[in-house]
């Protein structure tokens, strides 16, 4: 490698709230990683997936739900997408494009420890494998299809629904002939919903009047499932407008996140209303269902190449952004999945166009 440092984030104080802010990360600048053993490669960052569901890693290690906690002053990671410039490993060659648990970094040294893969270049545009392909796709559909059992023909709410997972998941069980109803918190999200993704229904939760008074209306036959990416109080109105039966998926829960530690709401108990209505709530980390990853990434395949599937993504340009985007996650702004392109990728760099 000619390149003399390599630029690398580190988590350098928790949130004193529960969103993060700028000062939680610092750019430090280090030589870059040589391999040292057998079975790795040296990969040039291409993209980085950013993810609420991360929140939960910044905190020490015994509190946090994941294995790979961001503990103080060491490296942030995230899934990612490389182009291998290095290999000692016998299944990748230089020049190949991989998946795997990047650190937020220029140059990462990868092994099979950190989820390593081909990407399949030809298949789909690489960067549909950090989301309607890959992670976030499998989220949506485990949670629909295992957690919920999810049958055709029923009714199914989601929160969040012009995020990344959970326009997946309104497509889903819009796949599997279901009403649809979707909730998010901008006209622009609430047309992409309905016009783009062509669900049933959706609310605007942030210039409704009553969020449970609208589900009413608009299902008169209750719902059956419930896709909760936010908690809080939007998902205290959904809960009172479920079926006997019901099932609630619980895959996130960004309106706690976003409320200060001392302001968090209480909110009403729920429990007479799990036992009247017979419901079922249960949360689930993706990552402990590993064995419906072939099936989930079969039929996600096929959706998407039979434009079953559609998707949309927000791009911010820079490693040095990384932070922002992934502060981001939590204002509310975006549409789709938040991806950070950290460098081009092969035969989009300015210096791979010959001079004329």
């Amino acid at each position: 490698m000619t390149e003399e440092t390599n630029r690398v984030f580190e988590i350098v104080e928790y949130p004193e709230g529960e969103t993060p802010d700028r000062d939680c990360f610092e750019l430090q600048e280090e030589p870059v990683p040589e391999l040292t053993d057998d079975d790795q490669v040296l990969v040039r960052t291409l993209y980085l997936r950013m993810d609420p569901g991360s929140r939960s890693k910044m905190v020490p290690p015994e509190d946090s739900p994941y294995d790979d906690s961001w503990a103080g002053d060491e490296p942030v990671s995230s899934g990612g997408i490389g182009e291998v410039v290095e290999t000692t490993h016998p299944d990748y060659s230089v020049g190949d494009i991989v998946l795997g648990r990047h650190r937020w970094a220029d140059y990462d040294v990868l092994t099979d420890d950190d989820d390593l893969e081909a990407v399949n270049i030809d298949a789909a545009p690489i960067r549909a494998t950090l989301h309607v392909l890959g992670h976030t796709g499998r989220v949506a559909y485990v949670g629909l299809t295992e957690i919920a059992d999810l049958q055709e023909g029923e009714t199914v709410v989601v929160s969040s629904a012009a995020g990344s997972v959970g326009s997946i998941a309104s497509q889903i069980a819009r796949i599997y002939d279901c009403r649809v109803i979707g909730i998010a918190g901008t006209d622009d999200k609430i047309d992409y919903l309905v016009n783009e993704l062509g669900i049933d229904e959706a609310i605007n939760y942030k210039t409704t009047d009553d969020v449970q008074e609208d589900l009413a209306e608009i299902c008169p036959d209750s719902v059956d499932v419930y896709f909760d990416n936010v908690g809080g109080e939007i998902s205290d109105a959904v809960m009172n407008e479920m079926n006997t039966y019901g099932r609630i998926v619980q895959c996130g829960r960004i309106a706690l996140i976003n409320a200060e530690g001392g302001e968090r709401p209480t909110g009403p108990r729920h429990e007479g209303l799990y036992i009247k209505k017979r419901l079922r709530r249960e949360g689930f980390v993706v990552d402990d269902h590993e064995e419906l990853y072939p099936e989930a990434e079969s039929k996600l395949e096929e959706w998407y190449t039979n434009d079953q599937l559609q998707h949309r993504e927000t791009i911010v340009e820079g490693l040095e952004n990384t932070p922002d985007a992934f502060i981001g996650l939590f204002e509310g702004d975006d549409i789709g999945k938040t991806l950070v392109e950290v460098s081009k990728p092969p035969g989009e760099r300015d210096d791979e166009i010959p001079s004329e």
